[in-house]
Parts: structure tokens; sequence; C-alpha cells
């Protein structure tokens, strides 16, 4: 396959997007954990009756399973979009035709490594994201233009 210029740009972004878009859909945890504080606390530390609890129970009811909906929702969108991440990042090498560059092929094969076990393994998927992004941000000309060498100092 002989990309152009502009093809390998794209096909390299989308995986950058992709990266992204998965780091952003993580911070659902964090924006569940702070809910489930902010709707909880009230309960656990404000001197309460079991009669008012009962009574409020409905609408605590109703906030619950509506986080958790979207709390599923957002983990399904996250799984998915970290699967083609995963894939994307599989087949980069071939699809951008970076053979010679021995420096950039041991990367990529460690954070497709990574990418493949956090799949299964919770905090390793942001670790490959950050990496991904990083070798992304300093070598981005090494993968657009293979042929092109460039000396580090």
């Amino acid at each position: 396959m002989n990309f152009d210029l502009e093809e390998r740009k794209r096909k390299l972004l989308f995986v950058r997007r992709l990266g992204i878009a998965h780091l952003i859909l993580r911070l659902k945890f964090l924006l569940g954990i702070f809910l489930l504080v902010w709707f909880i606390g009230p309960i656990l530390f404000v001197d309460i009756s079991f009669k008012d609890l009962k009574q409020d129970l409905g609408s605590l009811l109703g906030v619950f399973v509506t986080m958790l909906i979207i709390w599923i929702l957002l983990t399904i969108a996250d799984r998915i979009v970290l699967v083609i991440f995963a894939f994307k990042l599989n087949s980069l090498a071939d699809d951008l035709e970076i053979r010679n560059n021995q420096l950039l092929l041991s990367k990529l094969s460690t954070i497709k490594t990574i990418a493949i076990v956090g799949i299964f393994i919770a905090w390793l998927d942001i670790i490959a994201t950050f990496m991904f992004l990083s070798l992304y941000s300093r070598h981005r000309n090494d993968m657009i233009n293979p042929d092109q060498q460039i000396v580090y100092y």
C-alpha cells in the first residue's frame, strides 16, 4: 500500500482522536464517583429519620437508576472506543509503512501490547493511550514521512 502524505496524516489523526475520545470517556469514572458522593453524602452525614428517608426513597431511587444507566452507557461506549483504538494501533505500522525505523516499530509494538492487555485490565488502557499520544507528539514527522531521515540529539 502506497499512501500519500495526506492519507498518512488522516490515519494518524484518526488514531489520535480515538485515544483522546477514550480518555474523555474515562472521565466518566471520576464523574460517577463525584455524583455518588454528591447524592449519598447528605444521606449518610445528616441526622435523618427512617420515616423521612422512606418518603424520599422514590426520588433517590430515580436519581440512582438514571446515574446507573448513564454510567453503563458510557462504559459500553468507552469499551467500544478502546477496542477500536487497540485494533487501529495494531495495523498502524503497516498502514503508515514504517519498516526501517526500528525505534518507532519497537515503541509501537510496546504500545500495541499494552493496549490489547488494557482491554482486560482497567488502568493499562490509559497508560497505552498516554504512551501513544506522547509518541505522536514526539515522532509525528517520522510516522508521516518514514523515508525521511531525522537525526535525534
